[in-house]
């Protein structure tokens, strides 16, 4: 009697029914199914027969716990709800059978002793899903340009290198370039004709936003902040005071601070681009020419210049 207890105690149905229609009911199917297939000890796996009803008529999946699909079909839905009842769980019932040989010889069909033939169930393969997409990848574009650097009347020639990281999507990213123009020379003021020379070499970092055209065209907008070495080279001259007095030649250099923006449109031929590109930037504050000992030999390191650049660019995109 507690062996009877104890062996119902840690026993289950095989196969749990579920579904959201009335005809058949899931209980209905659960409980002709409970007839056909005894319960199994709890050790065993337990399989979910899942009802759903379509246009095509009444859709039966068996499914493991972990939601796999191991069977499915569609049956007619013609009929009273007790006849489809009992021939969702016959179907069921041998999808098990099928499953576990064990079970047929189990199962408890009416008409006799010997167990009726098992019709074969119609297993269905359930095609694997597809891979997860690659993660999202940062465009990369490096450049190497020449360029024209304009300062007050000045034009001076130079060289710039830019990297560039850009969104997946390639609309938005990050900017860095290098770049550097050659001597000026600039008269003093008040200094019989002296000239002092300056270069300026600028690093530039800030945001960047990619506009597409046609053509493979694509405008780049972008403002930066700057960081710029400025290098002063004084020439020797003669005193204004003093004819027979005279200066040697003096550098020094200082560290500025600056803003720039700019627009540059390239076309762009696979991996490979060709640009030009169009930019200003200013120096607050002042930076003055002085001559020691000669205060009225003085000038000034313009406050504003730009830059026209011409380069290629490789890049690698997603």
């Amino acid at each position: 009697m507690w062996g009877l207890l104890i062996g119902i105690w840690l026993s289950h149905p095989l196969v749990v029914v579920d579904g959201e229609g009335t005809c058949p009911a899931p209980s209905d199917v659960e409980a002709r199914l409970g007839a056909l297939i005894p319960q199994v000890e709890e050790r065993e796996p337990q399989h979910r027969a899942v009802l759903e009803h379509s246009a095509a008529g009444l859709q039966v999946d068996l499914r493991r716990d972990d939601g796999e699909r191991l069977a499915q079909r569609v049956l007619d839905a013609r009929g009273s709800c007790a006849d489809l009842a009992a021939a969702t769980a016959v179907v069921i019932a041998a999808w098990e059978a099928r499953l576990n040989p064990e079970i047929a010889a189990r199962m408890k069909l009416p008409g006799g002793d010997k167990p009726a033939p098992v019709p074969k169930p119609e297993l269905t393969a359930v095609p694997p899903l597809p891979p997860p997409p690659p993660p999202p990848h940062v465009g990369i574009e490096g450049g190497i340009g020449v360029l024209a650097s304009m300062a007050g009347s000045d034009i001076a020639p130079g060289l710039t290198l830019q990297g560039v990281l850009m969104s997946p999507g390639d609309r938005f990213g990050a900017t860095m370039a290098l770049s550097g123009s050659g001597r000026r020379d600039q008269v003093l003021d008040n200094a019989n004709g002296a000239t002092a020379g300056w270069m300026r070499g600028v690093v530039a970092l800030g945001p960047d936003v990619r506009l597409h055209g046609s053509s493979q065209l694509v405008f780049d907008l972008h403002v930066d902040a700057l960081l710029g070495l400025l290098r002063v080279e004084g020439a020797s001259g003669t005193s204004g005071t003093d004819p027979l007095a005279t200066w040697s030649s003096q550098s020094d250099i200082s560290a500025q601070v600056g803003a720039g923006a700019g627009v540059r449109v390239m076309r762009a031929w696979g991996s490979l681009g060709v640009w030009i590109g169009l930019g200003a930037r200013a120096w607050p504050g002042h930076q003055r020419l002085a001559v020691e000992g000669e205060p009225q030999a003085t000038g000034e390191v313009p406050r504003y210049d730009g830059e026209l650049a011409l380069g290629v660019s490789w890049r690698r995109h997603p």
